[in-house]
């Protein structure tokens, strides 16, 4: 029997980014009493569907997952750099302390117990290891009781491969 890797055709589909972020918050429950902002940024650029769908719902998801307050406000925005986008999802959660911001990217690692709060510990390291691959750059501001801003880069031109095109 014979393999061949097929090129997944969800990495050449691009997209404006209002439809990427309909689509991402399309499939996210939006509990009651939370709001998610999206900035204007996002009507303006052309992005690959994916890896970027599920980096920014993962991203989204987590900031709504971990909030500990009955309101919320998650923001999302866009910022068009030259050769790259940079993305920054911010939350008014907990916050993360400073010694768990490597930790958080580590694969089967939560803060929480697993009782407390869905999750398998994926989530976050499946996001940095698809923006380095892509040739981006991913970065946390965060501090106990104030919040957590992930921002990221992303080129504008890659490939699937996450070679510049």
């Amino acid at each position: 029997m014979t393999y061949r890797r097929t090129k997944d055709a969800r990495y050449s589909d691009i997209v404006s980014g209002d439809v990427l972020l309909d689509d991402v918050l399309a499939v996210l429950p939006l509990p009651e009493g939370f709001t998610i902002q999206v900035s204007p940024g996002f009507s303006g650029i052309q992005a690959p569907r994916m890896p970027l769908e599920q980096i920014l719902r993962h991203l989204i998801d987590n900031a709504l997952k971990h909030h500990d307050k009955k309101q919320g406000r998650i923001e999302v925005s866009v910022r068009d750099e030259d050769t790259n986008y940079a993305f920054a999802v911010t939350d008014d959660g907990p916050g993360i302390p400073q010694q768990y911001h490597e930790q958080i990217f580590k694969t089967f690692h939560t803060l929480r117990p697993r009782d407390q709060v869905e999750g398998s510990g994926m989530g976050l390291a499946i996001v940095r290891k698809n923006i380095e691959m892509f040739g981006g750059t991913l970065n946390l501001e965060s501090s106990a009781g104030h919040g957590s801003t992930f921002r990221f880069t992303w080129p504008k031109q890659t490939n699937a491969a996450g070679r510049h095109e």
